[in-house]
């Protein structure tokens, strides 16, 4: 008797050999499932990563050949409109093991390839085993671009690389925004400086791609934005009159769930945080953080600033961080405190440190050990750089530490944000040899 499981997918079939000393024989057991046969069938990546894990069905892809790390068994990242997704090794024709067969194609990062794959997985994680089999490809650079009539249809299309019209409405340093008059505007990702300024009438070609291709575990967003990537640019004498945009206000609540597939001009309310050249937007009421796109917007932006920021969304990146490409930046006006760091750390030597106080508020400073680290400021107004004066720390054995309190008593400043603390840490002395 053969006792086969319920099949949940497509039509899927087995073999059964059986060997004796003198004869063997082959049987075929074939099952049928709800979906019919779908072997063979041509998939987005999304949809591909929805079906049953079966080493039996072969599905079609189509996709960019990313992050190739072993170029031996062909192993890489399969990225098409809808998502991304791991080939776990690519043949030249169909077999059973990996035959290395892979750098007889001639593929490259960049390429795009139609494959042969099973859906299959490791650790959890949905790939594209089999061994995969090549079907064809196309450089990038080789493929004809579709000229659209709208920025509305690069949402739309099918089509890898496209050629579409527009004005200019923001530009940063590795990306800009498109707007033709209609009621979507489109993110074009350079990745270097674009070469266009406001105002400014181009044609676009490149790639109909999304942002982010790859998202860190755990990390979930709920709609992926488009974009045009690896463009080039042509200014054109046509005049395309942008659409008045409103910008839209987000809350903290609205931020920490907003996503969209297309670029929204915004306005969002933030306080900046610079850390190691990162700078980092913490949006109020749990809204989450942000990243700023680098722009002529840079030098207004320091850390420790309360801003109001209008702009381009720009996406979430693979931290699940909202992306915001300036256009216009304000002082928020509300009241409100804070300090450039949370800790100082100084050699045993005598010395001096600063850090920064930022805000619009009446604040005082105390330390806790005011005999070995002097402020040159106990109270104030408003943004003020503050040294620290410290002594030599004599002790062979053990650093000393201290505590900075910077408070308000103004009702007014968010009860969370009356109040922070610095801890100043002064390493040992070095012992000396005899």
């Amino acid at each position: 008797a053969i006792t086969v499981k319920e099949n949940t997918g497509a039509n899927r079939s087995a073999k059964l050999e059986f060997n004796a000393s003198l004869v063997s024989a082959t049987l075929t057991v074939s099952q049928a499932g709800p979906e019919g046969d779908i072997s063979g069938a041509s998939l987005t990546v999304a949809e591909f990563i929805e079906k049953p894990e079966d080493p039996s069905v072969y599905y079609q892809l189509t996709g960019e050949i990313t992050d190739l790390y072993n170029e031996t068994f062909g192993n890489f990242t399969l990225v098409d409109k809808t998502g991304s997704v791991s080939v776990y090794g690519l043949t030249a024709t169909q077999q059973s093991e990996n035959d290395k067969s892979f750098a007889s194609l001639g593929l490259k990062e960049g390429d795009y390839v139609t494959l042969m794959g099973v859906r299959s997985s490791y650790e959890g994680k949905p790939q594209v085993g089999g061994p995969a089999y090549y079907v064809s490809h196309t450089s990038f650079d080789d493929m004809d671009a579709i000229e659209l009539a709208s920025i509305a249809e690069v949402y739309t299309t099918d089509a890898v690389k496209v050629s579409v019209k527009g004005q200019v409405v923001a530009a940063g340093n590795v990306s800009f925004v498109l707007n033709d008059g209609g009621d979507k505007s489109l993110y074009v990702y350079s990745n270097k400086t674009p070469g266009v300024t406001v105002g400014d009438n181009v044609k676009v070609t490149g790639q109909v791609a999304v942002y982010p291709g790859y998202v860190n575990p755990g990390v979930t967003i709920g709609t992926k934005m488009t974009q045009i990537a690896s463009p080039t640019v042509e200014k054109i004498s046509e005049t395309l009159t942008p659409a008045a945009q409103t910008p839209k206000e987000l809350s903290g609540a609205e931020l920490a769930s907003f996503s969209s597939e297309s670029t929204q001009l915004v306005k969002v309310s933030a306080t900046v945080q610079v850390s190691e050249g990162y700078t980092n937007l913490v949006f109020d009421n749990n809204g989450g953080t942000g990243s700023v796109v680098s722009s002529s917007f840079d030098s207004q932006i320091s850390d420790g600033d309360k801003l109001i920021i209008t702009g381009y969304y720009g996406g979430r990146n693979g931290r699940g961080y909202f992306n915001i490409l300036p256009t216009d930046t304000q002082d928020n006006n509300g009241p409100y405190l804070t300090v450039s760091t949370k800790t100082v750390n100084v050699g045993a030597a005598a010395g001096t440190a600063k850090f920064d106080i930022k805000g619009n508020v009446a604040w005082t400073a105390v330390s806790s050990d005011d005999a070995n680290f002097s402020l040159s400021a106990g109270q104030g107004t408003g943004s003020e750089s503050i040294t620290v004066t410290y002594t030599a720390n004599e002790s062979e054995d053990s650093p000393r530490t201290a505590t900075i309190t910077v408070s308000t008593e103004d009702a007014s400043v968010a009860e969370a944000d009356r109040t922070h603390t610095i801890t100043i840490t002064q390493s040992a002395k070095t012992a000396q040899s005899d």
